[in-house]
């Protein structure tokens, strides 16, 4: 039987990856399995595809040796003492028993690998440096739920150095937003409305929170009104939205477990929010805010 029928059986195309060849013989095996389908001809099948997965393994384990190892290999094969010949069903039973026991040593094989790679997120150094971010995210969550809802807000005066409302993009806060450019060289995102005025009068008042010193709003005086905007794409002109997805490592750190929930959010909060952590720290000074208690 050539190794194209062997893919056919297993429902794949021709592939040299043993990963796909896998989980390919795992779907067919789980659906045909004895104890899940009892029909002669799922019998048959299940014989057939783990004979094909066996098979398939084999070529590619030869195909990965040296010249020497197959020179050995093949000479082994060929002094292997002959079976003496049995009925055509002992052949189908021990066929049967041998996909059988495939079958359970697959589960078994990938039941040890999940529990090695369970230890490995969930202990030692992995575990170690995810317990740090998630500390970390529950450390600035924290503040920024006190910077936006509790601590008194810092006022200073600037003026507007450069705007463009013909530039205008969706945003998170408001609908529509332009940019503004103040004195401080800072560069915010503010509604339409608010850029004409401010434009007008030229000089604005910026709300900052107190511990990190954030944009929270942008006010200015027009026709003897007050108007105000967010900073749209901030921490705080988009609150609670940054808080709540620092809470992510925390969730993750409740919900461990033999889980492919908890695999995936492990690794999102090891990878993604060390990074997150770290950009949050630079923008703004937020380091040396923190630092200071937020009194630099």
């Amino acid at each position: 039987m050539g190794s194209k029928l062997y893919f056919e059986i297993l429902e794949i195309a021709p592939t040299k990856d043993e990963k796909v060849i896998k989980k390919a013989y795992r779907k067919l095996a789980l659906k045909y399995h004895p104890d899940k389908n009892q029909t002669e001809e799922a019998h048959v099948k299940f014989i057939r595809i783990s004979e094909a997965y066996e098979n398939l393994l084999a070529a590619l384990d030869y195909a990965n040796k040296s010249p020497e190892e197959r020179k050995e290999y093949t000479k082994n094969q060929s002094t292997r003492a002959k079976k003496p010949q049995k009925t055509a069903q002992e052949i189908y039973e021990e066929r049967l028993r041998e996909a059988k026991r495939r079958y359970e040593e697959m589960k078994r094989k990938e039941a040890e690998e999940n529990e090695a790679y369970y230890q490995t997120i969930s202990s030692g150094v992995n575990w170690k440096v995810f317990r740090a971010i998630m500390i970390g995210c529950i450390l600035f969550a924290g503040l920024f739920i006190l910077d936006s809802l509790i601590l008194p807000s810092r006022w200073e005066k600037s003026e507007i150095t450069g705007e463009n409302r013909v530039i205008n993009y969706g945003g998170i806060s408001y609908r529509r937003i332009v940019p503004i450019r103040l004195e401080t060289d800072e560069k915010l995102w503010v509604k339409p409305s608010f850029s004409s005025s401010a434009t007008n009068y030229k000089t604005v008042y910026i709300e900052r929170t107190w511990f990190f010193h954030d944009i929270k709003k942008v006010w200015t005086w027009d026709s003897g009104k007050w108007f105000y905007s967010v900073a749209d794409f901030t921490v705080t002109g988009t609150f609670p939205l940054v808080p709540i997805f620092l809470f992510i490592p925390f969730l993750t750190y409740i919900i461990k477990g033999r889980t492919l929930t908890y695999s995936l959010l492990f690794n999102i909060s090891f990878y993604m929010f060390g990074i997150m952590l770290i950009a949050l720290l630079i923008q703004n000074d937020r380091w040396a805010h923190l630092l200071t208690l937020g009194f630099m």
